[in-house]
């Protein structure tokens, strides 16, 4: 698994959320969302773009420049807590 493949999984699960669910959010296909994620394809850039918008986290976590980005899992954790509650209501 590559970096941004292994990140965006760990992130998308912070979140709750299904590959079906990123994929919608990101307009694309779930096979597509299970293929970067395996790293068996890499995203254009714009794709990148719109899975971080996705997922609250930021390209640099996404791609391994930004080691060890707890604020931006944390966050992620948090907005997913937020969504939880939302839905208990």
């Amino acid at each position: 698994m590559s970096i941004f493949g292994n990140r965006t999984n760990t992130a998308r699960r912070t979140k709750k959320m299904s590959q079906t669910d990123l994929a919608k959010a990101c307009a694309t296909s779930p096979s597509r969302i299970c293929n970067l994620e395996g790293g068996r394809n890499s995203p254009s850039l714009d794709m990148a773009v719109k899975i971080a918008d996705a997922l609250s986290v930021s390209l640099d976590y996404l791609t391994g420049r930004a080691d060890g980005d707890e604020d931006m899992q944390r966050r992620a954790a948090i907005l997913a807590q937020i969504e939880d509650l939302k839905a208990q209501l």
